[in-house]
């Protein structure tokens, strides 16, 4: 939140722009207390317009995918209110 105030004090907003959950077949052959395992991955794309966070939800014992989440953010200029590329804090802090 600090970070994204930051961001807002230098004049770009970041919104989420789309938002996808995925419940995969193995996840209905999962039982409660199961071990899992969570991983996620960021990249940008479009021009460096669209930050993606990509989540995967494991079965720990064999890695069996059991669920997928998808956010995609956009940085938007609060002056033109235009999409922007995101800014270099954003990719570093990110490690992009």
């Amino acid at each position: 939140p600090d970070q994204l105030a930051g961001l807002a004090d230098a004049g770009v907003n970041v919104v989420v722009a789309r938002l996808g959950l995925r419940l995969l077949p193995e996840a209905h052959r999962t039982f409660a207390g199961t071990p899992l395992e969570l991983r996620c991955r960021v990249k940008l794309r479009a021009r460096g317009t669209q930050v993606f966070f990509e989540h995967w939800l494991l079965r720990r014992s064999d890695g069996a995918p059991l669920a997928r989440g998808d956010v995609t953010c956009l940085c938007i200029d609060s002056a033109s209110f235009r999409i922007v590329p995101a800014p270099p804090v954003v990719r570093e802090r990110l490690e992009l």
